[in-house]
């Protein structure tokens, strides 16, 4: 799983120069940190998470992923779409946002597995 993650950021590296977070791993890192500061109770799982670049109309590259998370609110487990683009750090977006940045054209998605697994893997280590 790892290394099919380094292998999807060597493909970034290559595709652009991209400032903080530079790599897939640190966006999710990211991503996962942002859930947990701010997403309340933490998602509980994740699924259909995959890595892309956006190019947007002036030219500029992001790193960008895209998923669901399984979040409990009070009214019973839902899976929310999200996106987290990479910015001078990073914006996290979610719901019909992030289903509409998701859905753009111009995002040339990665060759990699699946990243939920290291999403949940981020998640645990955070506790």
């Amino acid at each position: 799983m790892f290394k099919m993650l380094a292998v999807a950021a060597l493909l970034l590296a290559q595709a652009q120069p991209v400032s903080s977070p530079k790599t897939v791993e640190e966006l999710v890192a990211a991503s996962v940190a942002d859930f947990r500061a701010h997403q309340t109770p933490p998602p509980t799982d994740f699924r259909a998470v995959r890595a892309g670049i956006l190019t947007n109309a002036d030219g500029n590259q992001q790193l960008l992923l895209c998923g669901e998370a399984l979040v409990t609110p009070e009214e019973g487990a839902t899976w929310l779409p999200f996106a987290t683009l990479q910015t001078g750090g990073y914006e996290q977006w979610l719901g019909g946002h992030a289903t509409g940045l998701c859905t753009q054209p111009g995002i040339e998605w990665q060759p990699v597995e699946d990243l939920a697994r290291p999403m949940k893997a981020e998640l645990a280590k955070l506790g």
